[in-house]
């Protein structure tokens, strides 16, 4: 390959909040991008959920042709039409973005953390998988000598997360939130310096603080508390104002 490409991908993400932290100066490394690049609302895959979304994004293909349609596998006997076995790569049809390259060029590729991942796979380069996975604390890679080398890529597991999350713990959240982007930023960084050729990360952390603190964030949700403390009101903001400072830090390489 001529070219190295790095893409970052930042689930949930929304120009709703965005646009606002944009103007007022806090996210200037997005704003400067979008200034002399391209924006544009991104139409999610049907179902609109990560798991077919993430798999969409992997082989070109929509669900209907991959087979995923959510996190649990489809099972028509049920009323809800999913079992409870959580769907993982080994599900998925159509050859993968990771694996289409070796076919083509010799391009290394870093995917970090990119979901439905689990389990990793060989491919030309290091791929760590995504959620979800039996422990979200642990780098589960290949090779498998990278997971040493990673360590830790979150200090909660699943449980202690969700706890934090359902009891509106801000300061393990934003403890663990800076964690994860720390770990992400210096994997990602490290092979960016290792001159690999295609770069992908990716952070949940926006569509995870979405689904538990929105109604903190957005003054007119039906559920807005004006009264909440204001660590509360403003994680959101916080947090994609970190990933801001990463993707900078990410670029200055």
């Amino acid at each position: 390959m001529s070219h190295r490409t790095l893409l970052l991908g930042i689930d949930g993400a929304t120009f709703d909040v965005i646009d606002p932290l944009i103007a007022a100066g806090r996210m200037p490394v997005l704003g400067a991008l979008m200034a002399r690049g391209v924006r544009a609302p991104l139409r999610s895959t049907c179902p609109p959920v990560s798991a077919p979304a993430w798999v969409t994004f992997l082989t070109g293909k929509h669900p209907g042709k991959h087979g995923v349609f959510n996190f649990q596998n489809v099972d028509a006997r049920t009323y809800s039409g999913f079992s409870e076995t959580l769907v993982n790569s080994s599900y998925f049809r159509g050859t993968t973005l990771l694996d289409h390259l070796a076919t083509v060029s010799t391009a290394r590729t870093l995917s970090y953390r990119v979901p439905m991942t689990y389990p990793a796979w060989d491919i030309p380069g290091v791929l760590v998988s995504g959620p979800p996975l039996p422990d979200r604390r642990r780098a589960y890679a290949r090779p498998e000598a990278v997971e040493a080398e990673i360590g830790a890529v979150s200090p909660l597991s699943h449980d202690e997360q969700e706890a934090a999350k359902r009891a509106h713990d801000v300061a393990r959240m934003d403890a663990c939130n800076r964690f994860e982007l720390e770990v992400l930023e210096r994997t990602t960084g490290r092979y960016l310096e290792a001159g690999y050729e295609l770069v992908i990360a990716f952070t949940g952390i926006p569509d995870t603080l979405h689904h538990y603190f929105w109604g903190f964030h957005d003054v007119n949700s039906p559920v807005h508390d004006a009264t909440a403390p204001e660590a509360l009101r403003t994680i959101i903001d916080r947090a994609y104002a970190d990933v801001d400072g990463v993707i900078g830090r990410i670029l200055a390489r």
